[in-house]
């Protein structure tokens, strides 16, 4: 069972899921020239570590009931 067709399960699950997978994956910036954006669970999407100045851009999440997954969210980081 994918995460997009939950089937049922409680919301909160998914979403704890997603945080933990968000900062097991997040890199390491220390040792990037410039200053980037680390990444950040904004309690719906993880948005990857960004270069400073940049728009970040997700789909917004299909779990979540009333949010179109074709419509994109913006980070301004």
């Amino acid at each position: 069972m994918s995460e997009e067709d939950n089937g049922g399960i409680d919301p909160n699950i998914i979403i704890e899921k997603r945080k933990l997978e968000c900062y097991q994956n997040a890199t390491d910036t220390s040792n990037k020239e410039g200053l980037f954006c680390p990444t950040w669970f904004d309690g719906w999407s993880c948005w990857p570590e960004t270069p400073a100045g940049q728009i970040a851009n997700q789909s917004c999440p299909s779990f979540v009931a009333g949010f179109e997954p074709n419509s994109k969210l913006n980070q301004h980081r």
